[in-house]
C-alpha cells in the first residue's frame, strides 16, 4: 500500500513535459534586459529569477508540435534550444519568458505588440 502511495506521488510531482536531453542551465545577465522589456510592454511585471531555466541540443516537439526551439510550461520552467539561449538576437527567449509574465500558454495580442 506504501508504495501505491509513493509512486503515486511521484508521478504527480513529474514534470508534465521535459525534452530527451534536458540540462538546467543558468540564465545569462542579459537575460535580465529581456524581461525588463517584456515587463515595460506588456505591463506586467514579475520576477524572471523564479523561471527554472533548461536547454536542449536539438528543437524538440511538444504536444503542441514538434520542431520547437523554446517552450514555457506552467508555472515557471522554460526550455530552450541551446543555440537559442545563446543567441544574443533571438525573439524566443523573451517570447517564453512574456508566457511566464502572463502565466498562459495562449499568444494573446500582447505578443504581436511586444514583437515576439
Amino acid at each position: 500500500m506504501w508504495r501505491s502511495l509513493l509512486l503515486m506521488l511521484l508521478v504527480a510531482c513529474a514534470d508534465p513535459f521535459a525534452p530527451p536531453g534536458a540540462e538546467s542551465f543558468a540564465p545569462p545577465a542579459r537575460f535580465a534586459q529581456f524581461w525588463e522589456r517584456m515587463e515595460a510592454c506588456s505591463s506586467h511585471r514579475g520576477d524572471w529569477h523564479r523561471i527554472t531555466w533548461f536547454t536542449v541540443a536539438a528543437p524538440f516537439s511538444t504536444p503542441a508540435g514538434p520542431n520547437k526551439l523554446g517552450v514555457w510550461v506552467a508555472p515557471h520552467t522554460i526550455y530552450l534550444l541551446r543555440a537559442t539561449a545563446l543567441d544574443s538576437a533571438s525573439w524566443v527567449v523573451p517570447h517564453e519568458m512574456l508566457h511566464d509574465l502572463l502565466q498562459t500558454g495562449e499568444h494573446p495580442p500582447v505578443f504581436a505588440a511586444c514583437g515576439v
